[in-house]
């Protein structure tokens, strides 16, 4: 479905985790080892992962639902805006508060099909909401973070901009 290899991957940084010292238990089965003091993720898992999630966003689309995109890291959230304005079946939050879902605050008309999270930690309410609603959640996250309420975690380093910008365009590719 698209061209990405295990080299594209590396050359973006996405290999690299977050210090050992925080990296999250459940996510050892992720990460080869430490380099330095930080997690080296397991790229062959991310890359099947990725394939998962960008296929799962794109038969949504095509189906006709719709995506929630959340960015919450001001640094970051202007460039995703970016690369997910202006496609139909997509509403991108930089600010999302707790209780929005359930109290479906913030959305047009309707609650979203999916959610897809770039980060964990600070999307903890509404991986929680999306659970009790039955919405899915792809995720974007790095060692650090609990895997609880994501269906489908892609680990990768959050803290590499060109390594979020690959996934920013692969993703609104598969969303357009």
């Amino acid at each position: 479905m698209y061209s990405l290899t295990l080299s594209t991957l590396v050359s973006d940084l996405a290999h690299l985790g977050q210090e050992e010292k925080v990296l999250f238990p459940k996510l050892k089965p992720y990460v080869l080892g430490n380099r330095g003091g930080f997690s080296i993720i397991n790229l062959e898992r991310t890359l099947n992962q990725l394939n998962i999630g960008l296929r799962i966003v794109r038969n949504i689309c095509l189906a006709g639902g719709r995506i929630l995109v959340l960015e919450s890291r001001i640094d970051r959230a202007n460039i995703a805006q970016f690369y997910f304005s202006g496609i139909k079946s997509v509403t991108f939050k930089k600010n999302w508060r707790g209780g929005s879902l359930t109290n479906n605050e913030g959305l047009s008309d309707s609650l979203p099909d999916l959610i897809l999270i770039f980060g964990g930690s600070e999307h903890r309410s509404v991986i929680k909401e999306a659970a009790r609603l039955g919405i899915p959640v792809v995720g974007v996250v790095d060692t650090d973070c609990d895997l609880l309420g994501i269906d489908y975690p892609i680990l990768c380093n959050s803290i590499s901009l060109t390594s979020l910008v690959l996934y920013y365009r692969l993703f609104s590719k598969a969303a357009g």
